[in-house]
């Protein structure tokens, strides 16, 4: 499957299996939605208490619910599927190595262009300590990691 999406859409079978666990969790979170809102829909009209012929009606669920909810569980079952499959082919383990190799030579190059630059220690310092608080922001972490050459 990953392999075939991939082709299609000229991403690797990893971005294909992400690809494919992201539109599936997006997928069964709108199906969700919609079977509560027609639940929903549903207790208020089983409030206004529907009679017929001075009784009251017993209202079965519509087949439209059903329908929702049972694709609902085989979405949630296929990305419980391609989650697994991601983890087994250990996507995410290599994604962060990916991550972690272009920080290196984003780093290197940092340091590269500083030692050209000849700055002082405290320009230097100073250098560094604003593409840390650079760093912290685009990654909106709370704490900005440790720069130093």
């Amino acid at each position: 499957m990953a392999i075939r999406l991939a082709t299609e859409l000229d991403v690797t079978p990893d971005e294909a299996l992400l690809l494919e666990v992201r539109r599936s969790a997006a997928r069964a979170a709108w199906l969700d939605a919609h079977v509560q809102q027609a639940a929903r829909r549903l207790d208020e009209i089983r409030e206004l208490e529907v009679s017929v012929n001075g009784e009251t009606a017993e209202l079965g669920l519509p087949a439209g619910i059903i329908d929702l909810n049972r694709e609902s569980r085989r979405e949630r079952h296929h990305l419980a599927t391609v989650a697994k499959a991601a983890i087994d082919a250990e996507v995410s383990q290599r994604m962060v190595a990916n991550v972690e190799a272009e920080t290196r030579v984003v780093f290197a190059m940092l340091i590269a262009s500083l030692d050209r630059l000849q700055l002082t220690d405290d320009q230097r310092a100073l250098a560094l300590a604003a593409a840390r608080e650079q760093l912290a922001q685009k990654l909106e972490l709370t704490q900005a990691p440790e720069l130093s050459s």
